[in-house]
């Protein structure tokens, strides 16, 4: 479990980071 969140986690930090268009859809979402 810890694995997968940790997955998560990074992948939606990586995403942040790669696209900026994705920030006000995260954002909104969180």
């Amino acid at each position: 479990m810890c694995d997968l969140f940790l997955f998560f986690l990074l992948v939606r930090v990586y995403a942040r980071a790669s696209t900026p268009v994705f920030t006000s859809s995260s954002s909104s979402s969180s």
